[in-house]
Parts: structure tokens; sequence; C-alpha cells
């Protein structure tokens, strides 16, 4: 298996941005993966607080917490966060589709002989 092709497939399969740490690539695949970590807090985040919230609001209204209740309420958070999930989602898809790319781009250069017919080497 070629270089390239293992550096995408590490990127694809494994978390975006592994792939260029695979290449030692350490500032190019830590920055993927912050960026692709920071899109995941955004989601978790969000979705933690509007749950809180609607929670609490069951809470003070008296109502009794169960299933059908927890249905109904991510029912109507999806509605209410829909653009900051679409958003976060969009980033994180973005990111593991330019690792991909990014990983094997640079895996095809690395393998590719220098003016001086010797191959290029990690590092």
């Amino acid at each position: 298996m070629t270089q390239s092709l293992k550096a995408a497939l590490v990127s694809g399969l494994v978390f975006p941005g592994a792939g260029q740490i695979l290449l030692r690539r350490y500032g190019r695949g830590i920055l993927i993966m912050v960026c692709v970590l920071a899109a995941v807090a955004v989601l978790v985040v969000t979705a933690a607080r509007t749950a809180t919230v609607m929670l609490r609001q069951l809470e003070m209204q008296g109502e009794v917490i169960d299933s059908d209740t927890l249905v109904r309420l991510a029912v109507e958070a999806s509605r209410s966060t829909a653009p900051t999930y679409a958003g976060s989602i969009i980033w994180i898809v973005f990111c593991w589709v330019f690792s991909v790319i990014d990983a094997y781009r640079i895996g095809r250069a690395l393998g590719q002989p220098d003016r001086h017919g010797s191959l290029r080497t990690l590092g």
C-alpha cells in the first residue's frame, strides 16, 4: 500500500488529521484535529444548554418528565438550534474531506523523486 493511500485512509477512517500526523506533518494534523474537535464541542455544548433550559422549564411547570416528553423536547430543540447544528456538521464534513485529500496529496508528493532523482523523505 502506498504512503499516500495509507495516509488518506487513516485520515478518512480514524480521525481527520491523523494521516497528516502519520506523514509527520504534525502542525497541520493537529490544526485539523483541533478544528474538528471545536465543532464537536459546539455541538455538545449547544445540546447540553438547550436540554438544561428545557428541563428547567418543565420542572418549573411541574410536568412529569417521561420518555414522550423527552422526545418532544428533542424535536423542539433540534428545530431551535438547527443552524448551529447544520453549520457544525458542515464544518466537520469539510475538515474530514480536506484532511483525506490533503493527506493523499502530501503522501504523493513525498513519494515522488526530487530534482536530483532521490525520493523525498518524511520530516
